[in-house]
């Protein structure tokens, strides 16, 4: 569902650029959205919609009408902290399995996690936690949280909350990309080098907070928010270290 939004969006901004077209027309839909981080479709008409805080809804894009979701965990809103993304499973004639990245509040900070429950009307049931980030921090950034599913895996991206050498240290999950089973159970054929966390696909990220699976070649794509001038785009590979912060083209703030 995501790669048709993007499919539609690059839609839209060719028709913008031809000047033989006429210009898209932009229609809000529904009441206003106080920053929105993540969204996924349940269904042809109907999202979910993060805000960052710690509020989802469910939006009727017909109408644009609402229905604000319970069930939620505890959240910890601060900074760039809050609800963020959001991935859905939908299952035939069962209730949609949900899968959402927040700021957990823990003791002396917060962490990176990841629940997955059913949604069943305007509630969550059977919620549990199936990830934490071992690295607690009383950093309010950089928490990364962009999620994206395919049939057998959970792909999640980890920023490395401030402290930028942490995204060198293989037995953390700071700077990293993960993958996990939708169950939360780690592959037994994740990339293991020595000393890496379990549950890490790549390490040497900043803040990523994009992630795509290539339609063609099920590729796994991730952009990542770098210093001045240090935005990155990069094609995944199991195992391997994308250099933050010992490698960057980015200048220091």
């Amino acid at each position: 569902m995501k790669s048709s939004i993007c499919a539609l969006l690059i839609a839209s901004l060719c028709g913008f650029m031809n000047s033989a077209i006429a210009a898209p027309l932009i229609e809000r839909i529904g009441a206003p959205l106080a920053h929105p981080w993540g969204m996924d479709f349940l269904d042809d008409s109907t999202v979910l919609v993060t805000e960052r805080s710690g509020k989802l809804y469910k939006i009727n894009l017909a109408d644009g009408t609402r229905q604000p979701i319970t069930g939620l965990p505890d959240i910890e809103v601060r900074r760039q902290g809050g609800l963020l993304d959001i991935a859905i499973a939908t299952l035939d004639n069962g209730p949609a399995t949900v899968f959402f990245c927040y700021s957990k509040p823990m003791t002396g900070g917060s962490v990176t996690a990841i629940d997955r429950a059913q949604l069943a009307g305007t509630s969550l049931t059977n919620r549990r936690t199936i990830f934490m980030a071992n690295n607690v921090s009383k950093n309010a950034i950089h928490y990364g949280c962009r999620l994206v599913l395919n049939d057998d895996y959970i792909y999640a991206s980890l920023g490395e909350r401030g402290a930028r050498y942490d995204a060198q240290d293989p037995a953390i999950h700071a700077g990293a990309i993960i993958r996990l089973h939708h169950d939360g159970s780690i592959p037994k054929d994740n990339p293991r080098p020595d000393g890496w966390a379990p549950e890490i696909l790549s390490k040497g990220h900043r803040n990523p907070q994009g992630l795509a699976i290539h339609p063609d070649t099920g590729a796994l794509w991730s952009h990542e928010h770098g210093p001045r001038g240090g935005d990155e785009i990069n094609v995944i590979t199991g195992g391997d270290n994308y250099g933050w912060p010992t490698v960057s083209h980015g200048k220091e703030y």
